[in-house]
């Protein structure tokens, strides 16, 4: 066998062997969360919008993290990340002392003044409230620095355009569930936005 033969019969079994090994890693597949969850952040999603004339003063979409949406997005991400069950354990703790505390949203904010989408920073021109039952409490925010595509999984309402922020409210999410009306208001210089968060769909998570 001359060497251009060996080096065919050698390129042969390399192609081979790597062909082998690929079918043998199966193919790549897609994560998403199930539909039931996105239904479910769909429906305790709220959004709004100011317009001068033409001109687009904010939009933005929110997310109340209720008890089921934190458990379910703990289940997601422990199989796009492969955790451990020590790990899955660790981040369960961590729901429940953080819902215990405080209540949480999701903020996905637009504004066109770059400089004026600021929610986190002390001196922002805006305010974030969650009114519970007519008390109100000022929101702790905080900006979301994941990257694009996983906020997109967990919240379908997220745009390429908005900011995302964490806010958390010093008000236990029990209170919420047996509250008879909570209120989100995002007040500030260029405008006012008050909406109300459907309570009968908290409630229906503990029936």
């Amino acid at each position: 066998m001359d060497w251009r033969k060996s080096r065919l019969v050698l390129v042969s079994l390399i192609i081979g062997m790597t062909s082998a090994a690929c079918s043998s890693a199966g193919k790549a597949k897609e994560y998403s969360p199930s539909e039931e969850y996105i239904q479910r952040v769909k429906k305790l999603s709220i959004k709004d919008e100011l317009y001068s004339g033409w001109t687009n003063i904010f939009h933005y979409s929110a997310t109340l993290i209720t008890k089921d949406i934190y458990a379910e997005q703990i289940e997601f991400q422990s199989k796009v990340y492969k955790w451990t069950q020590d790990e899955i354990i660790k981040h369960r703790r961590k729901m429940l002392e953080e819902l215990g505390n405080q209540s949480k949203m999701f903020i996905s904010f637009f504004t066109p003044e770059i400089r004026y989408n600021d929610l986190n920073e002390p001196k922002s021109i805006w305010r974030v409230y969650l009114v519970v039952n007519g008390t109100r409490y000022l929101g702790d925010v905080k900006k979301n620095s994941q990257a694009y595509p996983r906020l997109k999984s967990i919240y379908p309402k997220h745009s390429p355009w908005g900011k995302a922020y964490d806010v958390s409210f010093a008000v236990p999410y029990e209170s919420l569930e047996r509250a008879d009306s909570i209120d989100l208001v995002i007040t500030g210089d260029l405008g006012l936005s008050e909406k109300s968060i459907p309570v009968h769909l908290i409630k229906a998570e503990i029936n």
